[in-house]
């Protein structure tokens, strides 16, 4: 018999379904897949191209290099507007002979990386212990910023003079220029323009753990035997910590992308959210809001990989009214608690004058589309 506590309430917002199919048309939908597919398959020979040119320059990259993976919302299906920003992870792996271990408790949602055999192996070449040298600290700790500032950044400076003088890359015939390089932590942000063609790419440079070093203590384990790995991105805690430099942050990008897989309308109840927090420009982070709607999947459907809870297969203008709530009450408590690890508070970055804001807002939103659910409108346009 089927639990009534699971039961969907019927469809009390016909008029904001129509109101939601409205505005599908127009704006909130994930971007046209002709489009989007075109500008991707270019945007990854690109970054390809780029990354076999940095293996040119340097063996100790080459020997490191795993392989790219391609995140963010437009791999996830979730973004709104154009098919211009794009997130790609180049993945780095340390050799096993550096004995690295992952150190844990210091700072919720981060960890730190030391290699034991480091400096002590007579068989690692000294150009190892030379260019190694640059980002591991006396104690032997692998330095965040400093990898990307003496390591990563230095080789793509030297493919683009090498390889790509004038920073034109042609694929297919067509040429493509960056025109634009900025690195703000941990991205470097590459604007790449063509004919008919603009975008911005963010380029994060992670190191790849497998599963014998998944993090234990108040960390979530993966729900999944496979994908087992998971990242460490060149990203430092909020706050002060001792040997700030020597924090990464733990990304499980791979598992997320399981835990949302065919979810029926999570993922256009999700892009709906995002629009109205545009509408209002607040700084709410996208991942932030994704974050809500990993909570609601493992409360409703704990184990992960079973059915979709019936939540999801609700009518859109429902699950768009009860996430509503939920990113309401997150914003009353001034807390989105991380979902692997609920110590972490990814809104810890607002001030108080913003949550008020932002949740006076996010009210007056709620209170004029229950009101009138057409009034959903007027937040999408």
């Amino acid at each position: 018999m089927k639990d009534k506590s699971k039961v969907i309430a019927p469809r009390k917002y016909i008029q904001m379904e129509l109101a939601l199919a409205e505005a599908s048309k127009k704006c909130i939908v994930s971007c046209d897949r002709v489009a989007i597919h075109g500008t991707k398959l270019i945007v990854e020979k690109i970054i390809r191209r780029i990354v076999s040119a940095m293996k040119t320059q340097s063996s100790i990259f080459a020997s490191m290099y795993v392989k790219n993976f391609n995140g963010g919302s437009i791999y996830e299906k979730t973004k709104i507007g154009k098919p211009d920003e794009f997130d790609i992870d180049i993945l780095l792996k340390i050799p096993e002979i550096m004995g690295a271990v992952l150190k844990e408790g210091y700072a919720p949602g981060f960890a730190q990386i030391q290699l034991t055999n480091f400096g002590k192996l007579p068989d690692i070449d000294e150009q190892w212990q030379t260019v190694f040298g640059e980002f591991v600290d006396p104690e032997n700790y692998v330095l965040s910023s400093e990898m990307m500032a003496f390591f990563v950044w230095k080789i793509f400076e030297k493919a683009l003079l090498n390889v790509f003088p004038d920073s034109v890359i042609k694929i297919q015939g067509n040429c493509y220029k960056i025109t634009k390089i900025e690195y703000i932590e941990p991205a470097v942000t590459l604007t790449i323009e063509g004919s008919n063609f603009y975008v911005d790419v963010d380029l994060v440079t992670s190191l790849v753990l497998d599963g014998r070093f998944w993090p234990g203590g108040s960390c979530r384990q993966n729900p999944y035997i496979t994908p087992n790995e998971f990242f460490l991105t060149p990203t430092r805690p909020k706050g002060d910590y001792d040997h700030r430099g020597r924090f990464w942050r733990l990304s499980f990008h791979m598992q997320e992308r399981q835990i949302v897989f065919n979810r029926y309308k999570m993922k256009p109840a999700f892009r709906v959210l995002k629009w109205i927090r545009d509408y209002f420009d607040h700084t709410v982070r996208s991942y932030a809001i994704k974050t809500i709607f990993l909570w609601e999947l493992c409360k409703d459907n704990p184990v992960l990989d079973q059915d979709t809870p019936d939540l999801w297969k609700a009518p859109l203008s429902y699950i768009v009214v009860h996430m509503l709530e939920k990113y309401l009450e997150c914003l009353a408590q001034a807390n989105i608690s991380d979902f692997w690890n609920k110590d972490l508070n990814l809104l810890c970055y607002l001030s108080e004058a913003e949550m008020e804001v932002y949740k006076r807002d996010t009210a007056e939103v709620l209170d004029h589309v229950k009101n009138n659910p057409k009034n959903l409108l007027r937040y999408l346009e």
